[in-house]
């Protein structure tokens, strides 16, 4: 091999070597993503199962910075239900 041949081909090898660190990169975010959603998901999940098993009426209260506010059963079932939509939505994309 001569010498302008193998700059040619180290150049090359450079700017695929940065493509590749590139995606790298790219792919090792998309899994702590994905593992961030999975673990919502999971504690969502929790959230539903326990509020399934509340009766009509049971009185909910949601954290809202140091103060606990009074909410609706259903307005709460919705709102974990939208939520758990939107992080499986979330999974989906990261697929």
């Amino acid at each position: 091999m001569n010498v302008p041949n193998l700059e040619k081909f180290k150049k090359s090898y450079e700017e695929q070597l940065k493509k590749y660190q590139t995606i790298e990169k790219e792919r090792e975010n998309i899994v702590v993503n994905r593992q961030q959603l999975e673990a919502q998901l999971t504690q969502n999940n929790l959230v539903k199962t326990e509020m399934d098993l509340l009766e009509p009426g049971t009185n909910i209260f949601k954290l809202v910075g140091p103060t606990l506010i009074k909410q609706y059963l259903d307005e709460s079932k919705n709102t974990v239900n939208k939520r758990l939509e939107y992080i499986n939505d979330d999974i989906n994309r990261c697929e």
